[in-house]
């Protein structure tokens, strides 16, 4: 799967605040943590307010018991992953059990319950699919990715409180088609990617859903896997379209460095290049293929003079991997690259190098009465070749 872990949050989960009334009558040994978590997430302290929601979740428990309260703080603890750990799922466990009892204490809210329980599945359900893929990136000894049973469950719970339909159907068959994508069934991903597509088009409330992209970058996965697999670059092409859909749809509507945008950049723009490298840039093109950012107005854009490729680096010799770099930056009225940046790349071993060879490259000068809007922003590909003794191109 792609680098995306830290961006698999439920779209449906939100923080649970607890009301003045409510909070007025709570034990101290229960309030004293909840205010130190509110706090610290006014101070965007995630690792601080993760401290400070277990204390207390835990406080709750020993205090309230069974209580509305005890499944909210439950949540809060459950939904906050620190973006500073190295292993985002250590607490795994714990999260998973405070996810369960949330949906334990849903009842509490009422009317309102079955839809509390469903979201909570939802989350539920996302964590094991991120956590799941993590340990198969670790550990390949486990041929399964992902816990179907939870799918299974959340499914039950969206037909028990009459869901179907609605955006949570929609989130369950993006769950169903991220699973059976990571366990090496396109084709199957497909099926349910269009599904869950129709599903958010067509569905019975307002609610919003992170899912509604996500689904769009599992469809344009899967088609890259089918092409891969069965050697056929329509579906390719097909892939590209759907980076580029998510990119079009969300440029303008959220900050230009959110994680949706960068990634579905970076996989537009590497479907682009592969597309280019295999002469089907113009069928694609034909196909619905923009020749939109960074690509517009590319013929006023500054010239490149002199360019050389980056010295391979050491490390990638020793253990014999070929990579790239995909840079971005803005260059000088005197034809100098500045700003530069690295988009993405195979391998972190090869940001140092491409990023020194791009200081050296040289461009045109800029001409009076162009826009110097076109010199901003420019993009390219860095590749670098690592071959065995007999001569072979070494994969990335």
């Amino acid at each position: 799967m792609w680098k995306f872990s830290k961006l698999f949050l439920s779209a449906a989960i939100l923080t649970m605040s607890i009301s003045m009334s409510s909070e007025a009558k709570l034990p101290e040994e229960v309030k004293v943590p909840y205010k130190a978590y509110r706090a610290a997430l006014a101070e965007k302290d995630k690792k601080s307010a993760k401290k400070y929601a277990l204390e207390a979740w835990e406080a709750a428990e020993k205090h309230l018991g069974d209580h509305k309260t005890t499944g909210d703080l439950a949540l809060n603890y459950a939904s906050i992953m620190p973006g500073n750990e190295k292993n985002p799922y250590k607490n795994y466990e714990k999260r998973a059990k405070a996810y369960k009892r949330a949906i334990k204490l849903a009842h509490f809210y009422g009317e309102d319950a079955g839809l509390r329980e469903v979201e909570r599945r939802v989350s539920l359900a996302t964590l094991e699919m991120s956590v799941a893929r993590h340990r198969e990136y670790r550990n390949k000894s486990s041929k399964t990715v992902g816990k179907l049973y939870v799918l299974k469950e959340l499914e039950k719970a969206i037909a028990a409180h009459n869901m179907q339909g609605s955006t949570f159907d929609g989130d369950l068959h993006a769950l169903y088609a991220q699973y059976y994508r990571e366990n090496k069934q396109p084709e199957k991903a497909l099926e349910y990617s269009d599904k869950a597509i129709a599903l958010f088009e067509n569905r019975t409330d307002n609610f919003f859903s992170e899912y509604e992209y996500l689904i769009r970058f599992f469809k344009g996965d899967s088609h890259v896997d089918i092409a891969t697999k069965q050697k056929d670059e329509n579906q390719r092409i097909k892939g590209a379209l759907e980076y580029q859909y998510v990119m079009q749809n969300l440029e303008g509507k959220l900050e230009a460095e959110h994680p949706f945008i960068n990634a579905a950049f970076q996989k537009w723009m590497s479907s682009r290049a592969a597309l280019e490298d295999k002469g089907l840039l113009r069928d694609a093109e034909q196909a619905g293929l923009c020749e939109c950012w960074p690509f517009e107005n590319y013929k006023n854009k500054a010239v490149p003079i002199e360019r050389m490729p980056g010295e391979v680096p050491r490390a990638a010799l020793r253990i014999g991997r070929s990579g790239h770099v995909y840079l971005r930056f803005d260059v000088t009225d005197e034809g100098v690259p500045e700003n530069i940046s690295v988009v993405s790349s195979s391998d972190a071993m090869f940001h140092d190098s491409a990023i020194e060879a791009a200081r050296k490259f040289k461009y045109s000068k800029y001409e009076e009465g162009t826009d110097r809007a076109n010199r901003k922003g420019l993009t390219t590909k860095m590749t670098y070749r690592v071959t065995d003794y007999k001569g072979n191109i070494l994969p990335e």
